[in-house]
């Protein structure tokens, strides 16, 4: 069973067999055959999903600089969290660690610099 999780390609997975019966009428070969076989089987019908790490970013921007950022975060994959206003807008993004840096670059570039990081939670 081990052998077959190994080497399918996937990860954070785990196959659990309870026996119930501790006769050895398969005997070794045919145990390891069955059990790796079922665990094959269920994993050639499981559902797979690609998992992302996001990370949270915190962001203070003037009120001029909302609509460009908010047309930058489609680019990145990035949500819009929260947002609470202010003398300023106080936006919290959530997007993919791959594109943090870029999402970083792009917000100074659309608002001239005047994009403040409150925090980033890696």
């Amino acid at each position: 069973m081990l052998t077959v999780l190994q080497h399918c390609g996937l990860g954070d997975i785990a196959a659990v067999v309870s026996r119930y019966y501790g006769g050895v009428k398969l005997g070794t070969g045919g145990l390891v055959k069955a059990y790796g076989g079922v665990v094959q089987l269920a994993l050639e019908s499981a559902p797979r999903a690609l998992h992302v790490v996001r990370c949270d970013l915190t962001v203070r921007v003037g009120y001029p600089a909302i609509d460009s950022l908010q047309h930058i975060l489609p680019t990145f994959e990035a949500d819009l969290v929260d947002q609470t206003f202010g003398v300023d807008v106080c936006i919290q993004l959530r997007c993919p660690e791959e594109h943090v840096v870029g999402l970083r670059r792009a917000l100074m570039d659309a608002t001239r610099g005047q994009v403040v990081f409150v925090s980033t939670e890696p």
